[in-house]
Order: C-alpha cells, then structure tokens, then sequence
C-alpha cells in the first residue's frame, strides 16, 4: 500500500513537472522541453540558477527547524 502511494507521488511529481516546463517555455516563446530539462539538468542555465537560489532561500525552513531538540520540546508540549 505504502508502495502504491509513493508511485502516485510520483506521478503526481512529474506532471507538475511537465506542466511548470511547458509554463516557462510557453512564456518564453519556444516549446523545446527537451532542450531546456538538459540544459538545467547539466547547469547550462544561469537564469535558473538564479531563481533556484532566491526561492531556496524564501522557503526553506531555518536550521533549528530541523534540530532534535526542536523536536524534543514540540514533543513536550
């Protein structure tokens, strides 16, 4: 069951995919998914790289959300 429900994550995971790379290239004007996975796959696009940066910044959770003794005491409560 477990196994059935990752698949369908995954699934879920790859068209979201497909959707955002149609979305960037559609705003673009081209339409060469292929071209564009490649290129960000081997770091070829210094535009993505940027966005990855700014976002990754803006929503990752801070270092003590992942501490255990941040655990710990939402545990105690």
């Amino acid at each position: 069951m477990l196994d059935d429900l990752l698949t369908n994550y995954e699934r879920i995971a790859d068209h979201c995919s497909n959707i955002a790379v149609a979305m960037i290239e559609v705003a673009a004007d081209k339409f060469d998914t292929h071209e564009y996975l490649n290129a960000v796959k081997h770091g070829d696009d210094g535009k993505f790289e940027r966005r990855y940066e700014k976002y990754r910044g803006r929503y990752t959770f801070p270092p003590e959300a992942y501490s255990e003794s941040s655990a710990q005491a939402r545990d105690a409560k």
